[in-house]
């Protein structure tokens, strides 16, 4: 069902033992095609009082075995080793989140590489530094992958964290 913009919702937000109740309004509403019916909203939220904004924040800022919340988006990406060897691999994400993404490569690469990103967002590239933290191997995948692999940003940037904040609240 899509609910049109400016449908008043109340939204409750649940992680481990930690709750909190949201006003929302819907922002956009779109089918999705070939999943079945399923419709995604865009929520705006209005300026919430002290208590409730602490408790969205601690609820998400929670970490868990995967970490944050993480949002499913398919962009194209570039990557390097920082350490300049090897070439430059072309891949997608598969989520993104605060903390980091999940990708696929060309190749599987060893935990604790580092690398160098570009991601195509529809506002432009994204550049940030990253860490290879588990990634499937050619025993585990057959010949040619895609192998996926999960990576750690290294570095707070306050420009980098809005442009995630942008990226991560963007229709799909």
């Amino acid at each position: 069902m899509i609910a049109p913009p400016s449908t008043g919702l109340l939204l409750r937000l649940r992680a481990a033992r930690e709750a909190v109740e949201l006003p929302a309004r819907v922002a956009w509403a779109r089918e999705t095609p070939g999943a079945g019916g399923l419709v995604i909203h865009g929520l705006t939220f209005p300026v919430l009082a002290p208590e409730p904004r602490r408790a969205l924040l601690r609820l998400l800022d929670r970490e868990g075995p995967r970490g944050a919340v993480r949002v499913s988006r398919a962009l194209a990406l570039t990557c390097a080793r920082s350490d300049g060897q090897g070439s430059f691999l072309s891949g997608r994400t598969r989520d993104i989140s605060r903390n980091g993404l999940a990708v696929y490569l060309p190749q599987p690469l060893s935990p604790r590489t580092l690398l160098q990103l570009t991601l195509q967002t529809t506002s432009g590239p994204m550049a940030a530094e990253a860490e290879v933290v588990w990634g499937e191997s050619y025993t585990s995948q057959p010949p040619g992958g895609p192998y996926r692999h999960g990576l750690r940003f290294r570095q707070s940037d306050p420009t980098r964290a809005f442009a995630l904040g942008a990226l991560l609240t963007a229709p799909g």
